[in-house]
């Protein structure tokens, strides 16, 4: 994967290849299950609308090509997705030679193992040009300062990004974008983030309680036991990944 700055704006390419006549650019994608294309939008089954690659690579390929062009390299872009896992499903997918789907990977390896390629020079400076160009990482990666008495708590919906305002005994639906899904995902979801966040500090039932805020404490509890090692005991107890 690499990074590259253009019109201060940073893009994201998981592999490129150059070829006599043309540039390959490939945007993988391990998604599983299954999904559809409807009114021009992606969905996961039954009904979670999730970001469309397709979009993404439209972006990048524009933005890939302005680069090249700046380094005055006239050469064709073709660009693709390449959905890798076996258990992934696209219904009504839109005829688009752009997108590759698992089955299709070996033919496509083929194809371009076949094509007549001849690398001169000008290839290999293109190449040791975009080597040193790459970013090592994003800078969208780069965390703000932040303390923890400042972040707003709760739960957190992973599809809208909104906060969960209500939840049942067992799941919880998004007021906002009504996604629906169990209550301890939630949790652990949020859990996850905590450690992010905060490696440095213990998991114990009363942050993670603070941290949720609208679960009770006792679920938190349970949680915990249910998916992590205790060590110690009562007020002095804290919690460790399994």
């Amino acid at each position: 994967m690499i990074y590259y700055w253009k019109n201060n704006t940073v893009f994201q390419i998981d592999t490129l290849m150059i070829s006599q006549d043309r540039i390959y650019f490939y945007e993988v994608k391990n998604y599983e299950g299954n999904y559809f294309y409807e009114s021009g939008k992606l969905f996961k089954k039954p009904n979670l609308e999730i970001m469309d690659p397709l979009i993404q690579l439209k972006r990048s390929e524009s933005l890939l090509r302005q680069l090249i062009h700046s380094l005055d390299i006239h050469l064709q872009i073709e660009p693709f997705i390449v959905f890798v896992n076996p258990a992934f499903t696209l219904y009504q997918a839109p005829d688009n030679k752009s997108l590759i789907f698992p089955t299709q990977i070996k033919n496509h390896i083929h194809r371009l193992n076949t094509a007549p390629s001849k690398i001169e020079e000008r290839h290999r400076k293109l190449a040791k040009r975009l080597l040193s160009m790459h970013i090592s990482d994003s800078p969208e990666n780069k965390l703000p300062n932040y303390h923890y008495d400042k972040l707003q708590k709760g739960l957190i919906c992973p599809n809208c990004r909104a906060f969960i305002e209500t939840i049942g005994k067992r799941k919880y639906v998004c007021t906002l974008c009504n996604h629906e899904d169990l209550l301890d995902n939630a949790v652990l979801d949020s859990i996850k983030e905590f450690s992010i966040l905060f490696p440095d500090e213990k998991i114990t039932t009363k942050i993670i309680y603070d941290w949720c805020r609208i679960v009770p404490e006792r679920r938190i509890r349970n949680i915990l036991l249910k998916h992590f090692t205790k060590v110690g005991h009562h007020r002095w107890s804290y919690y460790i990944y399994k």
